[in-house]
């Protein structure tokens, strides 16, 4: 039989101070305020060094310690819980308080969670579908990922790390037609890929490029970077540094303005610290309703110093919380009132005054798909959308105000608040399905954009708000 060998640390010193706070609160422990130092220690060391400082009986099996990570604190007058919550970051590790010793523990994973994190390879070929020549320099990513490739001389892709899960894998080049293949991963079977891709009309070397920066295509390209990018604080410090690639056609009878662009659009996300690259398959905005479809690819962008970057990490916090993607990842997990959402179903849009609502179950709009990761939303009408968490900004309320006042907007979400809650104070966002049954994943990911209609909040956030599939929340006990 494996013997296990458990580590009992506490401080000599304070033996006494531990018994004398022993019949305290169990927050106040985890609450107490140390300064702790250590560098590049393993994380034995790390622990003895917080048990010394703070007092506190820590236990665990020494076998669930990782031996080759490395770890450095330099935190000064923050609480145990904080130190303890950056020091397993990254571990697999998680703690409990059971009276005043610390138990650190490795959870246990269901069977469908430890799939869930199981990762394949992507590869394949890339040719021209007249001549069967391969195809050097194609842009092969998976949709709203930071995961990409490019294609060698022989055509050749290769992309990593790739989880199970339903993916769009897009094919993007200048003189090509944009191609998509939809993959499901079930198993940990590496992935061979082979697709052949349309040439575009005509040849790359006889397209003129005719400049088109008049005064009318200037007004149409801040129109389309306020409906595409946003207007939120973050979308200030976007910049699309290849606009020129962007033309428009713009329709006075119906008031409605449609954008192409010839090469993938290239986004600077200066808030969030990513450079996003954006297929545009569709842009089309009629009054104050826009609709635009597309395949981008995620790469970080290099911070000037650490201060940007916990900017960064900051904002994509703030980014994330609230968002669409992380309703449907806390549904999918049967957290929503845990992490501060409110659904009801209402059967209309409160355009006139307050209208019904009703409260769901889980178990009512969402059913289990076809994979272990995958789940069915289906339902019908509203629902009604309420994240407890964050407010409205007043740029929102303005924005919206100014929409209504010109009649270009439905006041939804805007002017009128469910029973019980006190009027602009939360952020309220509807969503509509406009097909029966829509497909999502516990990542937040919606396998068909244009199956959902977002209204209120949801509908103001656009491209600047954008995460990448693979961003996770940084987990810290809440204060």
């Amino acid at each position: 039989m494996k013997s296990h060998r458990f580590h009992f640390l506490f401080s000599i010193l304070l033996l006494g101070y531990c018994c004398t706070v022993s019949a305290q609160s169990q927050k106040s422990v985890l609450d107490r305020v140390i300064d702790v130092q250590v560098w590049e220690v393993n994380l034995d060391s790390a622990i003895i060094r917080v048990s010394e400082v703070s007092g506190i009986f820590f236990s665990y099996n020494a076998d669930i310690v990782p031996i080759k990570q490395k770890f450095t604190l330099a935190e000064s007058n923050k609480s145990v819980k904080y130190v303890l919550s950056k020091l397993l970051t990254g571990t697999g590790l998680e703690y409990k308080l059971i009276g005043d010793q610390v138990i650190i523990f490795k959870p246990q994973v269901t069977v469908e969670e430890a799939k869930f994190k199981e990762h394949v390879m992507l590869f394949g070929t890339v040719t021209d579908d007249a001549t069967g020549v391969p195809i050097e320099g194609v842009n092969v990513f998976v949709a709203k990922s930071m995961l990409g490739d490019g294609t060698d001389q022989n055509g050749f892709f290769s992309i990593d790390h790739l989880p199970l899960g339903t993916y769009e894998v897009t094919f993007s080049h200048v003189a090509y037609q944009l191609g998509v293949k939809k993959i499901n991963i079930q198993d940990t079977t590496d992935i061979a890929l082979r697709i052949a891709l349309i040439s575009k009309l005509g040849q790359l070397e006889s397209i003129e490029v005719i400049s088109t920066r008049d005064k009318s295509w200037e007004r149409h390209l801040r129109a389309f970077q306020t409906a595409f990018l946003g207007s939120t604080p973050n979308a200030s410090r976007c910049v699309i540094t290849n606009d020129h690639v962007l033309d428009f056609q713009y329709y006075g009878n119906d008031d409605l303005l449609i954008g192409y662009a010839s090469e993938p659009l290239i986004i600077e996300n200066w808030a969030l610290g990513y450079r996003i690259y954006y297929v545009l398959e569709l842009f089309e905005q009629r009054g104050g309703t826009t609709r635009y479809v597309g395949k981008s690819r995620f790469e970080e962008l290099t911070p000037s110093d650490e201060g940007e970057l916990k900017r960064w990490n900051k904002n994509r916090l703030r980014a994330y919380r609230g968002s669409l993607e992380h309703f449907i990842r806390s549904l999918t997990a049967n957290r929503l009132r845990k992490e501060g959402f409110l659904v009801y179903k209402v059967y209309d849009l409160p355009t006139s005054g307050p209208v019904p609502f009703y409260e769901v179950t889980i178990n009512s709009i969402l059913k289990n798909g076809s994979h272990s990761y995958e789940k069915k939303l289906s339902f019908k009408d509203y629902l009604q959308v309420m994240y407890l968490r964050e407010t409205e900004p007043m740029s929102y309320l303005e924005e919206k105000q100014k929409l209504l006042s010109n009649n270009l907007a439905s006041p939804a979400g805007l002017n009128y608040r469910m029973a019980g809650e006190s009027g602009g104070s939360r952020q309220v966002s509807y969503l509509q399905l406009n097909i029966p049954t829509v497909s999502v994943d516990r990542r937040g990911f919606i396998y068909d954009p244009l199956a959902v209609t977002t209204l209120g909040y949801w509908s103001w956030e656009r491209l600047a708000e954008s995460l990448p599939i693979e961003y996770e929340p940084e987990t810290r006990p809440r204060k």
